[in-house]
């Protein structure tokens, strides 16, 4: 088994299910960089640090179909709009006397090709738990994990919305010309709690889930764009 990756050698490739003590998605098949879990990892701990109760929602972005446009580089602008998004609604909820809960939003992404040579992303964004813990509706449809106390209003104007939206800004899409290229998987959403009892199942679960932005394969390391990121202490 090679040790780098050997179209970037900078990555070092881990092969066993199980990296650091924490389970991962790795296969003799399917390697992960070493480079992105630690990433990864410090990622998660800078967001439970700053909100003890996280809430994490993993969805891929597309770009639409005969998309000419450049083939990288959307991370940077989903990222921004989204943080927008999130200061207007603490600000209207201020406005209307309601509690405000801060909220940073983090992020984790890696840029995908498939068979027809379309680059896509899988993404998990981790939120503040006190003030977002649901995905809310996608395309009008209640979601699984949709509290029934939430009133209309929030339910409408939700995160799911939100992410749709952003992501069709970034793109520079109109309207609701956007909400097709967004999939939120089953099971969407993970909530993780630092003080919970069910914290020491709660992490190790989520990491798993997100080493899957580790792997190599299916990535363009020869295009000038990134293939994986994450936020840092102040930036993307």
């Amino acid at each position: 088994m090679r040790k780098r990756h050997s179209s970037n050698t900078n990555l070092k490739l881990h092969y066993e299910p199980v990296w650091e003590g924490l389970p991962v998605l790795a296969r003799p098949d399917r390697p992960l960089a070493v480079n992105y879990l630690k990433s990864i990892r410090s990622t998660l701990d800078r967001a439970l640090n700053e909100h003890p109760r996280t809430c994490v929602i993993h969805f891929v972005a597309r770009l639409p179909y005969g998309w000419s446009g450049p083939k990288g580089g959307q991370a940077s602008g989903f990222i921004n709009s989204l943080r927008s998004q999130i200061r207007c609604d603490s600000k209207r909820k201020r406005g209307q006397g309601k509690r405000v809960h801060d909220c940073h939003v983090r992020m984790i992404w890696c840029r995908e090709f498939g068979g027809e040579g379309q680059p896509h992303y899988h993404i998990a964004i981790m939120v503040n738990r006190d003030a977002y813990s649901a995905l809310g509706r996608i395309l009008g449809q209640q979601e699984p994990d949709f509290p029934w106390w939430l009133a209309e209003e929030q339910a409408v104007s939700n995160m799911a919305e939100r992410i749709q939206r952003a992501w069709g800004r970034t793109l520079g899409l109109t309207g609701s010309q956007g909400i097709g290229l967004v999939h939120f998987p089953d099971s969407a959403v993970q909530l993780i709690s630092k003080g919970s009892s069910m914290y020491t199942t709660q992490y190790p679960g989520v990491f798993r889930r997100m080493s899957y932005l580790a792997k190599v394969d299916t990535k363009l390391y020869d295009d000038g764009f990134r293939n994986f990121g994450c936020s840092q202490r102040g930036g993307e």
